[in-house]
């Protein structure tokens, strides 16, 4: 099986991280090399004022992470970071970005594992690396290569999104173009739209055109519809006692939208709310795996949770060694996808894993999945009861609850609506 670029580590992660910071700006590299000195027991650091010197510096010595500002003359942080993925496809790769650069990072999504805002308090960037590195741990996991080296092919990513996303990275890309795109897979449109119309999106008005459908919930969206349903499409009409490909593409459907409003709730900036979309319509593609290829597990993973009252990950630990989520985080990994996206997937159920100090898409996830399953419309005792309180608690969420549960609850709907 081919390495994950960026997180392929081997065994234990070292106990000195070696990170290069690359900047234009001597100010700032100044300002990074005097408050990563208090992080010398865990960072060894190293500073280029280029991507050309940047370069040479990692030609000499190998680097856990590069921490690149995005512009910089002759060649800039999304170029930089594309070569170092091509050369150095273990180190994990981070943006500075300031809110003008949204062009650049467009041209740097495939490259890059964490995007970072300009100015970038240092303990943020400290914790954000940390979450990182264990993430990159957990996908190196022993058990989960095992279980994944006996799968001959895993999923490919759908060819209808790869044109989607190199269309949206053109210079020519419009709404228009791309709606064109979607619109060759008959299937594919018929799929968009029936998610687009489903009371998830509570839209004011059927929705008849691909064209009014991107006007009306943005490209990023659609985008995310788009690789969803090519994913799920893939896998029509498979079926495994009470699991099946159409429960699984309506309830993550479901937590997609759900995800999207929490975002919105709790004020999270709108490339955030994009990406709580994206994570909770894929959050549970490790499932379309184990469904395939391992049914005889699938039986007994379902036994245990009836018979025993295990939790789905619990009974998944049990039968085959590694969960739905760190499959799903995988998979999303080897297509990479960015790396907010697959630490929501890979922690969904979990948040507490990969917490840095700051409500992230993992906690959205996490939030949005109780909503989705809560079984009855005003049933708050029953949302608050599948939730880590203590973790709420910790991180200054609990007050919100009761508004997040009135805002973002979308009643219960019969799944074939959105499959």
């Amino acid at each position: 099986m081919a390495p994950l670029q960026g997180y392929a580590h081997k065994g234990t992660m070292p106990s000195i991280l070696k990170i290069i910071f690359v900047d234009d700006d001597p100010n700032l590299l100044s300002s990074l090399r005097r408050m990563s000195h208090t992080k010398r027991e865990e960072w060894e650091t190293s500073f280029a004022n280029s991507g050309a010197e940047a370069l040479e510096i990692m030609a000499q010595q190998r680097f856990d992470v590069i921490v690149a500002d995005m512009r910089m003359p002759q060649m800039d942080g999304a170029d930089l970071l594309r070569k170092v993925a091509e050369l150095y496809p273990d180190t994990l790769r981070f943006v500075l970005s300031g809110h003008s650069d949204k062009d650049l990072i467009l041209k740097a999504i495939r490259w890059t594992h964490q995007f970072l805002a300009k100015p970038c308090n240092f303990s943020v960037l400290h914790q954000k690396i940390q979450s990182s590195l264990a993430l990159s741990k957990a996908l190196d996991d022993h058990k989960l290569h095992e279980r994944l080296s006996s799968i001959k092919n895993l999923p490919a990513l759908p060819q209808s999104y790869e044109r989607l996303c190199a269309e949206l990275e053109s210079d020519e890309g419009t709404i228009k173009s791309a709606a064109k795109i979607i619109s060759s897979d008959v299937g594919l449109t018929t799929k968009v739209l029936q998610i687009v119309n489903s009371a998830f999106f509570a839209l004011p008005r059927h929705i008849q055109s691909l064209e009014q459908a991107v006007g009306l919930l943005g490209l990023e969206t659609i985008r995310t519809l788009t690789l969803m349903s090519g994913i799920f499409n893939d896998s029509k009409g498979a079926q495994i006692g009470a699991i099946s490909v159409q429960s699984l593409f309506g309830h993550s459907a479901k937590v997609g939208a759900i995800a999207k409003k929490v975002a919105k709730e709790l004020g999270l900036p709108q490339e955030t709310i994009d990406d709580a979309f994206f994570a909770g319509a894929l959050h549970d593609v490790g499932h379309l795996i184990i469904l395939h290829e391992f049914p005889d597990e699938l039986k007994e993973i379902q036994t245990l949770q009836s018979q025993e009252g295990l939790t789905a990950t619990e009974a998944e630990y049990a039968c085959i060694g590694v969960s739905h989520s760190l499959i799903g985080a995988y998979l999303l990994a080897l297509w990479g996808l960015p790396h907010s996206i697959i630490e929501a997937v890979a922690f969904h159920h979990e948040p507490a894993e990969c917490y840095h100090g700051e409500i992230d898409i993992a906690i959205v996830i996490y939030l949005a999945e109780a909503l989705a399953v809560t079984e009855q419309e005003h049933d708050y005792d029953e949302f608050v009861s599948r939730l880590d309180m203590s973790f709420i608690e910790r991180i200054g969420i609990e007050p919100k609850l009761k508004s997040l549960f009135a805002e973002c609850n979308i009643v219960a709907e019969s799944q074939e609506s959105a499959s």
